[in-house]
């Protein structure tokens, strides 16, 4: 499982998954951003979940479990 905001230094977080579904393409990948979703660039990579930005650990550790139990 990987969690990762879009916004990263060096690499936006597209390219980020890029690279990772290319070593392992079954893990598990969670966006989180306070930016609005490019809907084409989304598209093009698989991502299991966004989280928008201002979420509380109880919600984020739900949306975990919910994955982990797969």
């Amino acid at each position: 499982m990987v969690i990762s905001d879009i916004s990263i230094p060096r690499m936006d977080g597209y390219e980020f998954v890029k690279r990772v579904k290319e070593i392992k393409p079954e893990v598990k990948v969670f966006f989180m951003t306070a930016y609005e979703i490019d809907d084409m660039k989304f598209s093009s990579i698989k991502i299991d979940e966004v989280i928008t930005k201002r979420i509380s650990g109880t919600v984020l550790g739900n949306v975990i479990k919910r994955y982990i139990n797969d």
